[in-house]
This record gives C-alpha cells, structure tokens and sequence, in this order.
C-alpha cells in the first residue's frame, strides 16, 4: 500500500465536504430552497440501493452505480 493513500483518502472525504456549497438549479420538492450537490449524490446513492432489486438480476453492478 502506498504510503500516502490513507492521506490522500482524507484529503478527498474533506474535498466532498465541499459539495455542501455547490447549489443546483433544482429546488427540493418542498419549494424552501434550491438542493446542493451533495444532497443529489445522496438522493442518487440511495435511490440506487432501493431501486436495484428491480434490476435483472446480474443486469447492473450496485458497487459500480454506488460510485458513480
């Protein structure tokens, strides 16, 4: 294992924290005000998880749309 990766590994989870900032055109449901980037990559994450046992199976690879 190199090194620095525990490093740069942390370095990119405090970089994500970042997303928080970046606000979408889109407004939450509720119209109270716009959603950030890091909500959406949430939504998504989840929606992932809960939608995957509709999926043929073996016809996606959850871990792969997790990264995404």
């Amino acid at each position: 294992m190199e090194p620095d990766r525990l490093e740069r590994q942390i370095q990119f989870v405090l970089e994500l924290d970042n997303l928080k900032r970046v606000l979408r055109r889109t407004v939450l449901l509720d119209g109270s005000r716009q959603e950030n980037s890091a909500e959406h990559s949430w939504h998504l994450a989840v929606m992932g998880l809960v939608f995957s046992e509709y999926a043929r199976e073996n016809s996606i690879n959850l871990f792969h749309v997790l990264k995404m």
